[in-house]
């Protein structure tokens, strides 16, 4: 578990010398495709999952991946809430103001206007986060009741 945890601070401190170095997107997704921390293997029918903040599927992919991605959407479900947050690209050098979490309500209005910008950073993602928003919402809807 030790030896676990000190390999996730290395990829963390590699990623972070990778970030401020400069590095392309695809270098990164070259060096953490096969060899992550975040990496999960399924024996059964041989897909690879990864637990990565930022990566909207779980799948290893450099299309949902939120490290080698400069534009890195997230969603996740905490306290009864939709919670999303975008990578700002302008400020990788700022992690800690680099993504924003923007908590989504049951107002349509606002949600659309939320998603809206998903589609103006990465368009290619938006129903890939609709879909995922709905089935974050249909999951507290169950547990509510």
């Amino acid at each position: 578990n030790k030896m676990k945890q000190e390999t996730q601070k290395e990829d963390k401190r590699a990623f972070k010398m990778a970030m401020n170095n400069g590095a392309s997107a695809d270098l990164i997704w070259e060096c953490v495709k096969h060899n992550s921390c975040f990496i999960r293997k399924q024996k059964s029918n041989g897909t690879i999952f990864t637990k990565e903040p930022g990566n909207l599927m779980g799948l290893n992919k450099y299309k949902f991946s939120g490290i080698a991605n400069p534009k890195a959407v997230d969603m996740s479900s905490k306290k009864g809430k939709v919670v999303m947050k975008l990578t700002n690209q302008k400020k990788d050098r700022h992690p800690k103001t680099a993504s924003i979490p923007r908590v989504l309500h049951n107002d349509r209005k606002k949600v659309n206007s939320k998603l809206y910008e998903v589609a103006k950073q990465r368009p290619d993602l938006y129903p890939v986060v609709e879909k995922r928003y709905f089935r974050l919402r249909g999951l507290q809807a169950k547990k509510a009741d």
